[in-house]
């Protein structure tokens, strides 16, 4: 920190959603970079819309947004490398919120997504991985990689754990034999 300018660390504003675990684990980062680097804050909640409505004040070319650092998740709707990167890491992505674009990525992505060889396209994606793993140049920080855990009785039938959230919505097939 002293290095960078901030021998004594700096305020900032957090920014979360009132979603899911995000005001618990924005809580969990504000202390550890408090502690760690003397970075300092109050942590913003605000209802869904709200806080996308927030970032989405960073979208406008040439503009800073109102919001400092956003304690915010991506779910995948299709469990696909191409998901991560429409979604997070290419400009225009769903929850790209301040358009930030770096040739590198735009590159792997356009290589890996027409690579018919599987252990190629993994290759491809495990140098991306790396490189955005760096943060050298990369606007996200994954925190976690969360699992979908599924409790049913054995008297339902039909069920079949989907793959993502967005999945499982539809019950048509799903019945209780007793």
């Amino acid at each position: 920190m002293t290095e960078a300018g901030y021998p004594e660390g700096f305020e900032v504003a957090y920014t979360v959603r009132q979603v899911g675990n995000y005001p618990e684990q924005c809580s969990v980062v504000k202390q550890q970079l408090e502690t760690s680097l003397g970075i300092t804050g109050n942590i913003e909640t605000l209802p869904s819309a709200a806080g996308y409505s927030k970032y989405g004040t960073s979208r406008p070319a040439d503009n800073d947004g109102d919001w400092e650092i956003s304690c915010q998740g991506e779910g995948m709707v299709v469990f696909d490398t191409d998901a991560v990167y429409g979604g997070v890491y290419l400009k225009g992505g769903t929850r790209n919120y301040t358009d930030w674009e770096n040739p590198l990525v735009n590159d792997w992505f356009e290589r890996q997504k027409v690579e018919l060889n599987a252990d190629a396209r993994r290759e491809i994606n495990k140098e991306a991985e790396l490189w955005m793993h760096d943060f050298s140049d990369n606007h996200w920080v994954t925190m976690q990689l969360g699992q979908l855990y599924w409790l049913v009785h054995e008297d339902i039938k039909g069920f079949n754990a989907p793959l993502t959230v967005q999945y499982g919505f539809k019950h048509e097939d799903i019945w209780l034999d007793r």
